[in-house]
């Protein structure tokens, strides 16, 4: 999550303070893996100002996308139909730069690698090939930007039997 952090930082998100938390941030029960992890993001545009929510609890990845726009917030006509029409194509586009898919595909590749490597806690068992293979039966198609990958095939090797 933290390379994902950076990743947004590059594009000119800056962390702001995060939510006060009523519940304790170790519960000595849980793996380490399986702690809770919020952060927020911010960037601002003459426009507006785009907000990006970064949640991870237990086993599951959130990120919500929010966006404001200043001429909302007063009952006066914007000052100028051009910013915020500039505006709402910098959301569009930054819907597309976050690769909020590519990374869910590596996390999940690094998740499993962590699995095999013995890294990660599980309780119960696991069935490693049924995981490969609804995983790359979900992502048939990965997602563009990965910088992993899990690729499937055959090989046939003849044996003659003497």
């Amino acid at each position: 999550i933290n390379e994902y952090m950076s990743y947004l930082q590059t594009l000119n998100f800056r962390q702001i303070n995060e939510r006060p938390s009523s519940r304790p941030k170790h519960r000595p029960s849980l793996p380490t893996q399986l702690l809770e992890f919020y952060k927020c993001l911010q960037r601002s545009w003459t426009g507006g100002v785009i907000l990006i929510e970064l949640s991870f609890k237990k086993d599951v990845f959130n990120a919500k996308l929010f966006s404001l726009e200043w001429s909302r917030l007063s009952n006066q006509p914007p000052h100028s139909y051009e910013v915020a029409g500039l505006f709402s194509q910098e959301c569009g586009r930054i819907k597309d730069f976050i690769h909020i898919h590519s990374f869910t595909y590596d996390f999940h590749i690094r998740s499993i690698f962590k699995i095999i490597q013995g890294r990660f806690e599980l309780e119960g068992e696991l069935n490693l090939r049924n995981l490969l293979y609804k995983f790359c039966h979900h992502y048939q198609n990965p997602p563009n930007f990965i910088r992993n990958r899990i690729c499937t095939g055959n090989i046939s090797v003849p044996v003659s039997v003497s």
